[in-house]
């Protein structure tokens, strides 16, 4: 494993020098990796800071993209395969709060070994085998562990009702890494942390380094150049599996003056990985939380200017200061990136485009809905909902949106009452009559702001139980949808060789 690096700063100025340097010193048969946890690194490509490479040899991959995710999670043989299996499913045991020993771990681990000795598997086919006593029977000989397999089953299970980790293992559109590492190309995984829930954005992120891991130990006896790695970490992603192989690894993550340093750049610092820290810092730093730096060195870091770098050798621990050029964006080619690549991919069936996987299963939490709907609480959600509306809108009682705000408590009070009591009655609707272009009339009929807070707080309580068993292809008014989803679900059709399509409206649907 060659020398590591720490890269201290901000995407903006730290991430621009890292991306310069990088693209200028790879050659044509040198793979680049930058798996950015952040999604914040693509705005900082530009035509100056990649040195030329051409879209043409970079692939991109966008693991929170939902209408063309692509696959790289499947399991190869290898020599390291197992080591590599049992180190990640350690990590997801955890998040999963699931309490499996090491040698279920292991058991699983062999399961998947056997698996894939023909091919590659994913975790629907390892869940679905662990499962199936005929494949376990070896196992499930100790008592212990056949419990435990159920359990990692379970696991498994839990993790595919997201829809990233299933995308990334079960997707339509499937990438062989170690192809892509081989042929010299610039691979950059993104990970926008904005369209993933906190479980689902590690659980991800472990599966991406796995993947990698899995592709570059593979290569390690072929000969080829020794590959560079960027990984850009937010403070709270822990790293799940480190790779010993040829390979350069590069951390960048910003320097909080305040707080202590991730808990990956405390190992890194203990293997003597060499450091940049990126201008400007212009504050002081906490030197109970960057024990690290020398009081020396810390004088000299807190004086970085834009522009200026402190460069510290993991060998001798030397410090010097370094000048660098900054290069303002002002278009980023990310984009076109991305573009190329997408076009290479087929949409995928939308059924993952479903509402919180935590709820796409029934449970005793989903029994006493009207109880629940007599809450405070619940009201509340709805109100939530229901005051995006116009404020002036009203129904047969007069009482507007903006009114009924005014004496909230004392409403959702009352509608609390009327409920638990079956007192609860439904006013009239108020009709209107809008003319149409045709010169026809639209009847409009317009809830009270009361009753529609009830029927918001029941729309959030049986929305999660039904939204992901309705029909896949249908896009209108359910979460997360749009017209861009049915969009790509047409092309998709198209492309397959579709050719009739039928437009249809409900006539006085409204």
């Amino acid at each position: 494993m060659l020398q590591p690096m720490l890269v201290l700063g901000t995407v903006e100025m730290a991430g621009d020098l890292v991306l310069r340097r990088l693209c200028k010193a790879k050659s044509k048969e040198q793979a680049l990796i930058v798996m950015d946890y952040t999604g914040l690194l693509a705005s900082r490509l530009s035509r100056i800071n990649t040195a030329g490479l051409a879209a043409q040899s970079s692939l991109w991959l966008d693991l929170a993209h939902k209408v063309r995710p692509v696959s790289i999670f499947r399991f190869r043989q290898g020599q390291h395969l197992q080591a590599l299996l049992v180190a990640w499913l350690r990590r997801c045991a955890q998040e999963g709060q699931a309490s499996l020993s090491q040698a279920c771990l292991q058991a699983v681990a062999q399961l998947a070994s056997q698996l894939c000795s023909a091919g590659t598997v994913g975790l629907v086919a390892l869940a679905t085998s662990l499962r199936r006593p005929e494949l376990t029977a070896a196992f499930r000989q100790d008592v212990a562990i056949a419990a435990e397999l159920d359990a990692a089953a379970s696991l498994l299970e839990w993790m595919l009702r997201f829809p990233a980790v299933w995308a990334l293992s079960e997707s339509n559109n499937t990438l062989d890494l170690a192809a892509a590492v081989r042929s010299g190309k610039v691979l950059w995984i993104s990970m926008p942390h904005a369209y993933m829930q906190p479980c689902e954005r590690r659980l991800v992120g472990w599966m991406a380094e796995l993947a990698i891991a899995q592709a570059v130990l593979g290569l390690q006896n072929e000969g080829a150049p020794a590959l560079q790695m960027l990984s850009v970490l937010p403070p709270s992603l822990p790293l799940g599996v480190e790779v010993r192989a040829p390979m350069r690894q590069i951390v960048l993550l910003n320097l909080d003056p305040s707080r202590a340093l991730h808990n990956v750049a405390a190992t890194w610092l203990a293997n003597k990985a060499d450091v940049w820290v990126v201008g400007p810092v212009n504050t002081k730093l906490s030197m109970d939380k960057h024990t690290w730096l020398p009081a020396d060195q810390c004088a000299r870091v807190e004086q970085l200017q834009a522009g200026q770098v402190w460069v510290i050798s993991g060998k001798n621990q030397t410090g010097v200061t370094a000048l660098t050029k900054y290069t303002p964006i002002e278009h980023s080619v990310a984009h076109s990136w991305q573009r190329l690549t997408l076009g290479r991919l087929s949409a995928s069936p939308a059924r993952q485009f479903g509402w919180s996987p935590t709820l796409s299963v029934l449970s005793d939490a989903h029994q006493g809905l009207y109880e629940k709907l007599a809450t405070h609480e619940i009201l509340l959600a709805g109100w939530m909902r229901v005051r995006t509306a116009q404020k002036y809108s009203h129904g047969i009682d007069r009482v507007t949106v903006d009114q009924f705000g005014t004496e909230l408590d004392s409403a959702l009070l009352q509608l609390v009452d009327e409920l638990r009591e079956m007192r609860y009655v439904a006013r009239p609707l108020r009709t209107i009559r809008l003319p149409k272009p045709d010169g026809d009339t639209r009847l409009i009929k317009v809830a009270c702001v009361r009753d529609r807070v009830v029927q918001a707080a029941f729309l959030h309580l049986v929305e999660p139980l039904f939204d992901t068993r309705m029909n896949p292809r249908s896009f209108a008014y359910r979460p997360g949808r749009s017209a861009h989803h049915a969009l790509a679900l047409a092309r998709s059709a198209i492309h397959a060789g579709k050719h009739w399509a039928v437009v249809a409206d409900i006539k006085k649907m409204f």
